[in-house]
Parts: C-alpha cells; structure tokens; sequence
C-alpha cells in the first residue's frame, strides 16, 4: 500500500514535471541563436503558435497525470465508503443482540463526514490542476493544487483513522456483549 503510493506521487511528479519542461524548453527556444542573433519578433504567430502548442502538450500530460490520481483516489474513497457502510452492518447486528453502539455509529458519521471533505477536496485540487496551463502564474497554481491534492490525501487519512477508532469501540462493545 505504502509502496503503491510512493509510485503514484513519483509517477504523478514526473509527469507534471516533464510538463513543465516543455514550456521551459519553447522559451529557451526563443532565445539567441547558435549564429548570434536572435529571433526576429515580425513573426509574433509563429511564437504564440508554439506557445499555445506547448500549452495544449501541458494540458494533455496533466490530464494524464490526473485520470491515475482520479482512479487511485477514487478507489481508495471506495474502499473506505464500503468499510463504513459494513461497520453499520455490524452495529445493527450488534445492537440486535443488546448491544450499545452509539459511539461507534457517532464516529462513523465523523468518519463519512471527513470522507466527503476529503472527495470535495479532491474535487477542487483536480479542477486547478486543469486550470494550470491556461493561469498566468502556472507554477503557483501547480503549487496550489498540489496542496490542495496533499490536503485531500490527509482527509483520507484522518478517515482512516477515525475508522481504526470506530473499530475499536465496537470491539469494545462486542467484548461488553460476550462478558455481559
């Protein structure tokens, strides 16, 4: 899990990355050439055409970069929608046999909850890194949307967490049971 992670962000990184690079690369082409002299600037169609060209190959790569950020999150948001939903499943079996559950249903609902920022969170981080080849500043609206993405991902985690302590609880619970 952990080294499946480390894989996404590095693949993830290295493709916006190489996206940054070719912008990087039209302007050094831009510069002096080999001869010494420079570009003439009478051809301004010419330079806005591979800008734009340079532009559409970012979009592309982050459009890339994000439908593997979008199916590894998703599944992971998945994966904790469904253990929720099983954890009720076992409250209402619990509560059947006598059991008390309301803290464990009270920390499911905070872990649902924290589900559903972290996928709003998710939302807006995937929306800005769209938006990065057309912003004036791309390289503050990457670094604003990998916080937001980043922010996403500790949602996730907290999610989790809450989860382990719901766990917890209703094994408590089912031990009170199988005392009482």
């Amino acid at each position: 899990m952990k080294m499946t992670k480390r894989i996404l962000r590095i693949a993830v990184a290295a493709t916006l990355m190489a996206a940054f690079a070719v912008p990087a690369s039209a302007s050094a082409a831009n510069g002096p050439s080999s001869a010494g002299t420079s570009i003439q600037t009478s051809r301004p169609g010419t330079i806005t055409a591979s800008r734009g060209e340079a532009a559409e190959m970012l979009r592309t790569r982050i459009e890339n970069g994000l439908r593997l950020r979008d199916r590894v999150f998703n599944n992971s948001a998945e994966r904790l929608q469904e253990r929720i939903r099983s954890m009720e499943q076992l409250c209402d079996r619990i509560e059947e046999a006598g059991g008390n559950t309301e803290r464990v249903r009270s920390q499911l609902e905070i872990a649902s909850g924290t589900l559903e920022d972290a996928v709003a969170l998710e939302y807006k981080a995937m929306n800005q890194f769209r938006n990065v080849p057309d912003a004036e500043n791309p390289r503050g609206m990457f670094g604003s949307a990998k916080a937001l993405g980043g922010e996403a991902v500790g949602e996730l985690k907290r999610t989790r967490t809450q989860l382990r302590t719901a766990l917890q609880e209703l094994k408590d619970v089912v031990t009170e049971l199988k005392e009482g």
